[in-house]
């Protein structure tokens, strides 16, 4: 795939992460567990902290 479309990917799909982020209130962020005891918050963090890779 081409370096453009790629970046072009990744722009979309942190569109839409962000639109589905600002859907969700406070409560929602911090109490419902997803993921064994992982909350959307703790969920979004590790996202966010993850490195694609080095080049």
């Amino acid at each position: 795939m081409e370096k453009g479309k790629v970046i072009q990917f990744f722009k979309n799909d942190h569109n839409k992460l962000l639109k589905t982020i600002n859907l969700l209130n406070e409560e929602k962020m911090i109490k419902d567990i997803i993921i064994e005891n992982w909350t959307v918050k703790d969920i979004i963090s590790h996202i966010s902290s993850l490195e694609l890779g080095s080049n």
